[in-house]
């Protein structure tokens, strides 16, 4: 398991500088935020030329020792949107971030499933969100990329069931498991262990009840536990530290993360992550 750093912690930075800050802090792996009218990269912007601005950013991962695990992916419109023009434009930018991830040999791309407008008509939202994920599978699935929606606070899969339910409606389909969500939403961190057979990402950061983020060290967050599951979910995939820059606070100086037990075939490895947040 690597540990990466998010650049969603520098989304007041362009890209050239937060990929140099990240270096600096002494991370060899990074999780780009491509969000449509958020960080680094919009999702509509790189559409018509995946390739080309995969070529942009390689050359900046490469100046900078960085390898890039994931991309933290969002479309312009709703991924539950029953608008026909929303779908064939969602499932455009979609692809596009596929082919992006393809050609820098991103593994995973990660989207929001949506968010349910009310209980009435949550069943039809989660449908109309699982018809557009299965196609979204099948175009990534030819790129040899791997989807994974965010189990996320107010989505229609923050429930572990939803999420699951996600899990066996869409072929090919997996978790980008943050913990941070359940905390907050006083779920029982114990049974998201459910979701960790179908995880393809990690993000981590502490939180407490009723907030997604706080200063490491300050929140309830079991991490000792959380690398235990992990592995014992024979989990092998990335885990990025996700700090979000836009909080109350100024700055995270220091960001001591501790794991046990990270690799199968070692007893005990002790990591020591830094992370400076610029808010």
């Amino acid at each position: 398991m690597e540990v990466t750093c998010s650049t969603i912690g520098f989304t007041r930075k362009p890209l050239p500088n937060a990929l140099q800050d990240i270096a600096d802090l002494g991370f060899r792996y990074v999780d780009l935020l491509m969000m449509e009218n958020w960080a680094h990269l919009n999702p509509s912007q790189v559409v018509d030329n995946p390739e080309e601005h995969a070529d942009y950013v390689q050359r900046l991962l490469k100046q900078n020792n960085l390898t890039a695990t994931a991309i933290n992916g969002n479309v312009s419109q709703a991924m539950n949107s029953t608008s026909f023009a929303d779908i064939e434009n969602n499932l455009r930018q979609a692809e596009g971030l596929i082919r992006f991830a393809n050609a820098l040999s991103i593994p995973v791309v990660v989207f929001q499933p949506g968010s349910s407008s009310s209980i009435e008509v949550f069943e039809k939202e989660i449908s109309a969100s699982i018809e557009t994920l299965s196609e979204i599978t099948s175009i990534a699935d030819r790129y040899g990329v791997q989807i994974a929606i965010e189990a996320h606070i107010n989505s229609l899969a923050e429930r572990y069931q939803d999420a699951l339910f996600f899990i066996e409606s869409v072929p090919k389909l997996q978790i980008a498991y943050d913990p941070s969500h359940f905390v907050m939403g006083e779920y029982d961190l114990l049974e998201s262990e459910s979701l960790l057979p179908y995880t393809a990402h990690v993000h981590l950061r502490d939180a407490v009840a009723g907030n997604f983020q706080v200063p490491m060290g300050e929140g309830i967050l079991d991490f000792e536990w959380i690398i235990s599951a992990l592995k014992r979910n024979n989990y092998t995939g990335a885990i990025a530290i996700e700090y979000i820059d836009h909080h109350d606070w100024d700055i995270v100086p220091d960001i001591p993360v501790s794991y046990t037990h990270l690799r199968a075939h070692e007893t005990s490895l002790h990591l020591v992550c830094r992370l400076l947040v610029e808010k």
